[in-house]
């Protein structure tokens, strides 16, 4: 009742001022003031949601140092990357995990909003379609990496204003929380024009059918040495076969922005604020990710983190306009509520069926119920994923 309870809420904000084009004021920004603080508690305050966030749990209580006790062989021999380290190190001075689950919130959901604010009009729709597509996976699974995807949305912004500067300095923070960052930097050469499209087009290209033609690509990959064996690739390795419904669910992730990527490449779109210069090329590299990784690396799914809320901002932009034609106007409310529901429904269909490798425990037992710090209760099914799936 809970996650439903926000979902509505962010809905009828999307609709109150994205589509009936009530007049901004203050009732606005207050809105979106409370929107960011009722994710970050939903998340800060959770206890023991989702097998990641208790095996964060275990790593803080037993390899986190407060800040009195900071050295620099402490940082050389972490196991994760300095500004992670650095966090942990700050709340454990405190004495508090909650800290870093509030902390981690506040970081990435805020900076969400700024990416959200700064790319598209129909902000709050933007905000509706994360919160029912990934904001508990990023919220709840992933938080070290989901700090590394905040540096790179306000990096992107930076890039968009021309700031450069900043730009490569929020890529290096990204790079500082989470190593598979590091890939960020081939993002300058996506965004720069001074490289042709057939250019950009014909290396996609090659890397699709160079790596589709490879028996092990992970072992190639990681011959190369240097950065590239640092990743370590293969911790992050998943079941490569994909079934048909595997296969139609990875299509159907990228269908729908391919085609609208075509339909504006030479039209303008209303409501987005971000260049399609930036938008465009970072949209194509989660195509082009989502591509490699049906035909040869399941990992690569780790990379498209990176670049799915380019495609949100995208998809609603793309939504705002086609509903601003004048014989759809009339029937804006039933369409976006559609959207939303096949969104949620894209989203927890494969969380529903009961998983033989879990014990025949259904998906979506990592996050309902919903219990938070206050309670401190847990729930016996998704204490069994934990007891096999805590390993980050």
């Amino acid at each position: 009742m809970l996650y439903l309870t926000v979902a509505l809420y962010l809905a009828f904000l999307s609709f109150y001022y994205d589509f009936a084009r009530i007049p901004t004021g203050s009732f606005r920004k207050l809105h979106r003031w409370f929107a960011l603080l009722v994710l970050i508690m939903l998340s800060g305050l959770r206890f023991r949601l989702a097998p990641d966030t208790v095996a964060y749990m275990a790593q803080f209580a037993n390899d986190a140092f407060p800040l009195g006790d900071i050295s620099i062989e402490r940082f050389a021999t972490a196991r994760y990357q300095p500004l992670w380290v650095l966090l942990n190190s700050v709340c454990k001075t405190f004495g508090s995990f909650v800290l870093l689950q509030l902390t981690v919130a506040w970081i990435f959901n805020g900076c969400v909003f700024y990416f959200f604010r700064k790319t598209t009009e129909r902000f709050f729709t933007a905000i509706l379609l994360f919160y029912l597509t990934c904001f508990f996976y990023f919220n709840m699974e992933i938080m070290r990496e989901s700090m590394a995807v905040a540096m790179f949305l306000v990096a992107v912004v930076r890039y968009n204003d021309r700031r450069m500067l900043a730009f490569y300095g929020w890529l290096i923070a990204a790079s500082l929380f989470h190593k598979f960052a590091l890939l960020l930097f081939v993002t300058p050469f996506l965004l720069t024009p001074r490289i042709p499209v057939w250019m950009k087009v014909f290396a996609a290209l090659t890397l699709v059918l160079s790596l589709g033609s490879l028996s092990n690509p992970l072992e190639y990959i990681e011959s190369f040495g240097g950065v590239l064996a640092d990743l370590d690739l293969k911790f992050y390795e998943v079941e490569s076969e994909l079934s048909v419904w595997g296969l139609t669910y990875n299509l159907l992730r990228i269908v729908p922005v391919m085609f609208v990527l075509y339909w504006y490449r030479d039209r303008p779109l209303k409501g987005l604020y971000l260049r399609k210069a930036v938008l465009f090329p970072l949209c194509w590299a989660f195509v082009l990710i989502i591509v490699v990784r049906i035909i040869s690396i399941p990992f690569l799914d780790r990379i498209s983190n990176y670049f799915v809320f380019f495609v949100i901002g995208l998809l609603v932009s793309a939504l705002g306009d086609f509903l601003e034609n004048r014989p759809l106007r009339s029937i804006r409310i039933p369409v976006m509520s559609a959207v939303s529901v096949l969104s949620l429904l894209f989203y927890i269909l494969p969380l529903l069926p009961p998983d033989p490798k879990l014990g025949d425990i259904p998906s979506y037992r990592r996050y309902y119920p919903y219990y938070s710090v206050l309670s401190m209760q847990t729930d016996s099914d998704r204490e069994y994923l934990i007891s096999i799936e805590a390993k980050e």
